[in-house]
C-alpha cells in the first residue's frame, strides 16, 4: 500500500543512523542456463544502484518457472530467502481486491455503474460530485475522487515519532473511524474524470465487498482466490498475530521497520505472500482462468496517458503487446509484479527494504523484454 502522505513526511524526519547497506551477492542462482545469467546480471546493474538487503524473484513462461533469491532475510545473519520466504505485497493487494470484486459481477452480484451508496446507505449521500455519484468501477480504477487516504481523527503522535510510532496509531483502530471519515469526506472531483490514487477508495471496495458476501475480506479473499490458487502462504497480515514469523523488513538506511498489522491496510494493501504463491496467481493471470480475470484485464479507463483495468496498471513494454503491472511499498518492504498475458509470460519481485519499486521496474522489463522480444 502506499504509504500516506503524512508517514512519509514523518518517515523523512526520522534521523538515520546505519549506513546505506552493501550489495549483497549472496544467492541461490547456479549461473548455468542464459536466464540464469541474464537475472544475475540485470540484478547486480539494478540493484548494486540501489542496494537490497533480500530479494526474492519468481517467472512464469508458458508451463515453467524459476526462482531467485538474493541476500538474506535479516541483517546480520546469513539466511538466504527463499521461493517460500514471506514478506508484505504492499499495494499489488489492490489487484487481489479488484479481481474479487471482477467475480462478484460476473455472479451478478453488483455491476460496474452500481452507485456506491446503494451498498453504503443513506448517510453517505456526500459522495458524489454536481450530482454524479462515485460507481464501483471507480473505486477500482482510481476515478473516485476520493482522496488518498482517511487518518483517524484525532490522529495524535509523540513529538518526533518514528515508523513504529506511526503504526502503533492505527493499531487496535477497526473500520469505525474509516467509515466516519468516509462520511465527511467530500469528492476531489467527478467520478471518472480524473485517475487520482486511493487507499480509500480500494478500502471501500474492500467494506463493500465483505457486505455483498456476508464474509470478513480474509475470508472471502481465502475462497475466491488464495484457496482454490492452493497459495498457502499467503492472507491478511492483520489476521497474523505473531509477526516475527516473517521476513524482517527495512528502510533505505538498513534500519529495521515494523510490521504492517493494522485492520484497515487489509484490501489496498495487507497481503502477505511469496514467490512461490505469487508466481501461481501470475499463471491464474496468465491462462486468465475465468471471465473474471478476463474483465480485471480490460481497460476501464486512460486519462492523460495513465490506464487502469480493474486494480491492474495498464501499458505495453517495447511493443504493442499489452502488460498489466502493480507496485507496491511498505515500512520495510518493496514489490513489483508484470504480466503479459499474450505472451503468457509474468515476473514478481518481492524485497525487505523500502523504496526498490523503481529498481525492481526496470530489471522486471528488461527481464521479460530479454525473454519474449
Amino acid at each position: 500500500m502506499r504509504t500516506i502522505k503524512m508517514l512519509i513526511i514523518c518517515l523523512l524526519a526520522v534521523n538515520s543512523v546505519n549506513a546505506q547497506a552493501p550489495f549483497v551477492t549472496e544467492s541461490d542462482n547456479p549461473l548455468k542456463s542464459d536466464i540464469d545469467l541474464q537475472i544475475d546480471s540485470y540484478v547486480k546493474k539494478e540493484f548494486a544502484k540501489n542496494p537490497i538487503i533480500g530479494l526474492s524473484i519468481g517467472i512464469c513462461q508458458n508451463d515453467s518457472t524459476w526462482f531467485y533469491n538474493y541476500g538474506t532475510v535479516e541483517k546480520g545473519q546469513q539466511i538466504l530467502p527463499t521461493k517460500k520466504t514471506i514478506y508484505e505485497i504492499g499495494s499489488i493487494t489492490k489487484t487481489f481486491t479488484a479481481l474479487l470484486f471482477a467475480e462478484a459481477i460476473v455472479e451478478n452480484k453488483t455491476s460496474t455503474d452500481a452507485d456506491i451508496r446503494d451498498y453504503l446507505g443513506s448517510e453517505y449521500s456526500n459522495l458524489e460530485k454536481e450530482g454524479i455519484p462515485i460507481n464501483m468501477v471507480n473505486l477500482a480504477n482510481h476515478t473516485s475522487g476520493l482522496p488518498e487516504d482517511i487518518l483517524p481523527e484525532p490522529f495524535v503522535l509523540p513529538d518526533n515519532p518514528d515508523m513504529f510510532d506511526i503504526v502503533n496509531a492505527f493499531n487496535g483502530k477497526d473500520f469505525s473511524y474509516f467509515l466516519d471519515g468516509l462520511r465527511k469526506t467530500r469528492t476531489e472531483t467527478i467520478p471518472g474524470t480524473r485517475i487520482h490514487y486511493s487507499n480509500a477508495g480500494m478500502i471501500c471496495l474492500g467494506l463493500i465487498l465483505e457486505k455483498i458476501y456476508g464474509i470478513p475480506y480474509a475470508e472471502l479473499l481465502n475462497r475466491k482466490i488464495t484457496g482454490p490458487l492452493h497459495m498457502e502462504s499467503t492472507g491478511i497480515v492483520s489476521f497474523n498475530s505473531d509477526t516475527t514469523g516473517y521476513t524482517k523488513g527495512y528502510d533505505k538506511n538498513g534500519n529495521t521497520m515494523p510490521h504492517i498489522t493494522f485492520q484497515v491496510a487489509g484490501a489496498a494493501g495487507g497481503i502477505i505472500s511469496t514467490t512461490e504463491d505469487m508466481v501461481k496467481y501470475i499463471s491464474a493471470n496468465l491462462q486468465e482462468k475465468s471471465i473474471g480475470f478476463r474483465m480485471a484485464h480490460k481497460k476501464t479507463c486512460e486519462i492523460n496517458g495513465e490506464s487502469y483495468g480493474f486494480g491492474w496498471k495498464t501499458g505495453a513494454i517495447d511493443s504493442d503487446e499489452k502488460s498489466l503491472w502493480h507496485d507496491g511499498g511498505e515500512p520495510g518492504f518493496s514489490s513489483f509484479c508484470l504480466i503479459v498475458p499474450g505472451k503468457r509470460i509474468g515476473i514478481v519481485c518481492l524485497a525487505n527494504r523500502r523504496g526498490l519499486q523503481y529498481s525492481m521496474q526496470q530489471f522486471s522489463e528488461n527481464i521479460i523484454v530479454g525473454l519474449i522480444w
